[in-house]
């Protein structure tokens, strides 16, 4: 036994163009929801970043790139990785990372929304 269906042009047509606007909607939502999260991000990592001077708290901005699907915490201080990660006369302090895991735990629940 075989079954067979036949789809016309229009209706085919007609399928693609919903299948582009459910993805466009998924896009947009994905897009706004990354940016509340690199918000999130910059927040939390300004909260836990150390205070001496101010510069480095200052410096730290968030990026969005690739058309909004990425989202980076940037610093033009060059001593920030060293704040970050620690050195041999000093623990790291993981400011960055804390703003990164906030602004993952935001993003997964407001996807999940």
């Amino acid at each position: 036994m075989s079954v067979s269906a036949e789809i016309s042009k229009a209706e085919m047509a007609k399928f693609r163009r919903e299948v582009q606007q459910f993805a466009k909607g998924v896009g947009t939502t994905t897009q706004r929801n990354l940016a509340k999260a690199g918000l999130e991000m910059d927040r939390i990592a300004k909260l836990n970043s150390p205070v001496d001077t101010g510069r480095l708290v200052q410096s730290l901005h968030i990026v969005s790139l690739d058309g909004g699907y990425t989202v980076e915490e940037r610093t033009n201080v060059e001593y920030a990785k060293f704040v970050e990660n620690g050195t041999s006369r000093q623990k790291a302090r993981r400011f960055l990372f804390k703003g990164q895991q906030a602004g993952i735990q935001m993003f997964k629940s407001l996807m999940n929304r």
